[in-house]
């Protein structure tokens, strides 16, 4: 039989089939079919005079036949299938392995220790790239990773992207706070393969998960342990300074330090156990810090440039017959509790260092603002350098350096004076997490050059009380954070503290409150912090309409504390939807991010306020007649009638047509006398004529929005700074508080569909999902589907489910039970679970020309209520859409305002914020 083939399939005679016919059909030779069959008998024919005779197969209808083939799969090597999670979380180590091999594969191959592990990023249109090649299939992702594909692929020898030893991956975001890795670099960005010197530069990348926007801390230690890794034997080590780093996009964070020469006279101050000096080379290593978590990087080497001279020396030594010197002591620990004399005995170094205060008395209570002393019990030290550090101790992060100095020893008992400054207690305070009512301080002091260190006992820094006691027999204080020597509690609630307080405060939880400050005092410094938070709030409070609100929004693509548009929200690696879901603590991160890009001009609160309201103006706080908005300018598109809704949409939030309509769009800053009296105006996102507050072609300064923010918005914080009891009230989360929960169903879906007609995907696919929740399936787009929207945002809250359902898709189901409009229809009920009610954000209105919609808010004039609905803001069908709409306070097209019956509206939802809407619907508006 022909060699190339290797497997056969069985095949059934059928009627009058020939031999001939079968092999034709499967592209086979008849002696290869008959190789095939040795089942099946042979006949002869031929024979005669003039020919041989031959065999043929003697086939009969259902006969079953081996039809030879060559089978690829069969002579395939390596991996067949792996398997593994095709959905990952990133920072989660994942397993792949392999499951079946092709039949091709020889018994010896046939083991994982011999597989190869590609993995390759798939981008649409493009071919795949190669990122990652491991030995294992044991793979982790980071957070840059997220929302793309990629591959994971195993082989033997060549890899095969389109069978089964390939699985598509799709990365998600991860739920876990976590420091994947760190790893350092030389200046350029290399591996390092060397060591480095003194002098250098050194990159270090940290990669984490979940952190994305968050701060962790690096610092740098020099390391006299054995192995790598931090150890308690370098818990005195640390070098430099601590870089707070911000992890960006991509959940990476970095920081460059700069290495110092005088590093040097620490690593070689300090040896590993056994060492009798620290050789060619210091080693160094780097540990990122974050919420508790931390995670050190492999070590590198910096040449020790003292090495050389000292192996000179100890050469020269020996070529003397001299003996080296004896090395210095090991340090034995902490000193004794009795307070310290200058030794005594023959032994040369430390040996002892203690606090006292200013007048060398043994230290009891002291103040910050006051100069303690530390002094250094030492023997044959005269005349040498000693390095005297004081560091704030911390329990979970690197200890913080507050003070050092190099001193000359001039006696066997000499001290230095150094005054406890406001300064140090900040520095002890600004990274903790959970930081205790006090600080723990200690003194160090080495012998330059001589490994020979000691520690002080601890002096406990009080940053809540005046003045606290210690205990006679120890050198241990408390230290405290005042100008007056009075005692009081040490009790006093942070919120109440004079420098804590700061205008609108009594609108916020603690927990806010100390957010706020916290932003202000990154953004403007600790001195600042109390003078930029009342800054802050009274724009909040102008922004939010009163409410500090991280839901609040202006139904008019803004959104937010201060209302963030959606190119703003993009602009700090976010959306307006995923800002209206946040904390009011959450969202102050991207507050601060925004401010962030231009906090070196933010000087007034006027330009804080230009930085939200209009950024390109920053910097112009205290110029009065500096025109911000100008109805009078031309525009490259004039009335906007050439171009699309969807450009219209992004042209009204940049120049110049923000300077151009921004005029119409905040009333707010009309102050001159009739400037606020309604005037026909052309709408340019709306391409329609309205009666709109403000002058024709009117102005807006500098000047006026000034006066409204001090008058109006800071002016009246005054009386609103906190003075009650601290109640730390945990933060709801999405729902807006004082909120009907069906209101952000609404919003949520306002915001999914925004601008798309009904006749648009995915608006339209989402209609009729409407629609087949209230039980109409059959129905669709074409029909009228304001009133099956109003049961979808029911629907969707915990609480209010199922409070129609027998009757939901006509918009005379939402008003009272046996209403007139439904009278004599036996399929309609009216809202049996519903009664009239007051208005209130969140209240269910109904029209006579057949339409429902939620209450949501009043135009700016405060004669409209402001309601968003379905099936609204078009004359056509095919154009209805998800919109904001309004309608007269007094008009007779209200049939009637609604809510549910076990519902009872709060005070605060009473209150209806100002919406820049004024388009009044009407019946040829909705079906």
């Amino acid at each position: 039989m022909n060699t190339k083939y290797n497997d056969f399939k069985t095949y059934t005679v059928s009627g009058n089939e020939t031999v001939q016919d079968i092999c034709l059909a499967n592209n086979i030779s008849e002696s290869d079919l008959v190789q095939a069959n040795p089942h099946i008998s042979l006949a002869s024919y031929g024979g005669s005079l003039f020919s041989s005779q031959k065999y043929k197969l003697d086939i009969k209808p259902g006969d079953v036949l081996n039809i030879p083939f060559y089978n690829e799969e069969k002579d395939k090597k390596g991996v067949k299938i792996i398997k593994g999670k095709s959905t990952v979380k990133v920072g989660v180590w994942e397993d792949y392995e392999v499951t079946d091999w092709y039949e091709g594969t020889p018994e010896e191959d046939r083991n994982e220790e011999k597989v190869k592990w590609d993995l390759y990023y798939m981008q649409n249109g493009t071919k795949p790239e190669l990122i990652l090649q491991k030995e294992e299939g044991k793979i982790r992702f980071q957070d840059k990773a997220v929302g793309n594909k990629y591959k994971v692929v195993a082989y033997l020898d060549e890899p095969n992207l389109n069978d089964g030893s390939a699985l598509l991956i799709e990365v998600e975001a991860s739920e876990k706070k976590e420091i994947l890795s760190i790893k350092i670099s030389d200046s350029n960005n290399k591996p390092i393969n060397g060591p480095l010197a003194y002098g250098e530069k050194i990159n270090v990348h940290v990669t984490t998960t979940g952190m994305k926007g968050e701060y962790i801390y690096i610092t740098l230690w020099e390391d006299d342990a054995n192995g790598e890794g931090h150890d308690e034997a370098n818990k005195y080590n640390q070098v430099g300074v601590k870089e707070k780093a911000l992890v960006g996009e991509k959940g990476v964070a970095h920081a460059i330090f700069t290495l110092n020469p005088d590093f040097k006279k620490i690593a070689n101050a300090h040896l590993s156990k056994g060492d009798s000096n620290e050789g060619k080379t210091h080693e160094y290593y780097a540990i990122a810090h974050a919420s508790g978590d931390s995670k050190a990087s492999a070590n590198f080497n910096i040449r020790n440039p003292d090495y050389k001279e000292k192996r000179k020396e100890e050469i020269q030594d020996h070529l003397k017959g001299s003996k080296p010197k004896p090395s210095a002591p090991d340090y034995k620990g902490p000193v004794k509790k009795e307070e310290p004399k200058p030794t005594q005995s023959s032994q040369v170094g430390i040996s002892a260092i203690y606090i006292a205060n200013d007048k060398g008395a043994k230290l009891t209570k002291s103040t910050f603002g006051n100069n303690i002393r530390v002094y250094i019990a030492s023997k044959g030290l005269k005349n040498k350098k000693v390095r005297l550090w004081l560091y704030e101790k911390d329990t979970f992060d690197p200890n913080d350096e507050l003070y050092s100095k190099d001193i000359v020893i001039t006696s066997d008992l000499c001290y230095e004076n150094i005054k406890l400054t406001k300064a140090m207690q900040n520095k002890g305070n600004e990274y903790e997490i959970g930081e205790g009512s006090s600080q723990e301080l200690f003194a160090r002091a080495k012998v330059m050059n001589v490994p020979s260190h000691i520690f002080s006992k601890s002096l406990q820094a009080d940053i809540s009380s005046i003045v606290v006691d210690v205990a006679e027999s120890t050198t241990v204080a408390k230290v405290a954070d005042s100008k007056t020597t009075k005692k009081e509690s040490t009790n006093v609630c942070f919120c109440k503290q004079e420098e804590n307080q700061f205008y609108w405060s009594d609108r916020l939880t603690c927990d806010q409150r100390k957010k706020v400050l916290e932003v202000c005092a990154s953004i403007w410094g600790e001195s600042k912090k109390k003078e930029k938070a009342s800054e802050l709030m009274s724009v909040m409070h102008l922004e939010t309409a009163n409410s500090f609100s991280p839901s609040s929004d202006n139904g008019a693509g803004y959104s937010g504390l201060i209302q963030f548009s959606d190119g703003a929200a993009k602009s700090i690696g976010t959306t307006r939807s995923q800002l209206k879901k946040m904390t009011f603590i959450e969202q102050m991160d991207y507050v601060k991010k925004y401010l962030e890009k231009k906090k070196g001009q933010l000087n007034t609160m006027t330009d804080l306020y230009l930085m939200v309201l209009k950024p390109n103006a920053v910097g112009q706080g205290n110029n009065s007649g500096y025109v911000l908005f100008d109805e009078s300018i031309s525009v490259p598109d004039g009335d906007g009638s050439k171009t699309s809704t969807e450009q219209r949409k992004k042209n009204i939030q940049v120049e110049p047509w923000v300077t151009k309509y921004g005029y119409a769009s905040n009333p707010s800053f009309m102050t001159e006398p009739d400037e606020k009296t309604k005037r026909k105006k052309w709408v340019y996102t709306r391409q329609a004529y309205e009666q709109r507050a403000g002058f024709v072609n009117g102005k807006t300064t500098v000047g006026e929005v000034a006066k409204v923010l001090k008058n109006e918005h800071y002016n009246k914080g005054k009386g609103n700074i906190f003075r009650g009891e601290c109640k730390n009230v945990k933060e709801e989360k999405k729902q807006q508080k004082g909120r009907a929960p069906w209101v952000d169903v609404a919003f949520e879906e306002f915001e999914t569909y925004k601008g798309l007609t009904e006749k648009e995907s995915p608006l339209k696919e989402r209609i009729s999902e409407y629609f087949k929740l209230s039980g109409s399936p059959s129905l669709k787009y074409t029909d009228a589907w304001c009133a099956t929207f109003i049961f979808w945002c029911f629907q969707n809250t915990k609480d209010y489910k199922d409070t129609n359902v027998k009757g939901n898709v006509g918009a005379f189901d939402w008003a009272e039970k046996d209403n007139s409009k439904i009278k004599g229809n036996k399929s309609k009920d009216g809202w049996i679970n519903g009664e009239k009610s007051e208005v209130f954000v969140g209240a269910i209105i109904v029209f006579s020309f057949s339409h429902v919609a939620i209450i949501v808010g009043e135009n700016s004039a405060g004669d409209k209520y402001v309601y968003l609905g379905g099936n609204q803001g078009s004359k056509v069908t095919g154009g209805q859409k998800i919109c904001l709409g309004t309608v007269s306070k007094t008009s007779k097209d209200i049939f009637a305002i609604m809510k549910p019956s076990n519902y009872k509206p709060k005070d605060e939802e009473k209150k209806l914020p100002k919406y820049d809407v004024d388009s009044e619907n009407s019946n040829s508006s909705s079906r």
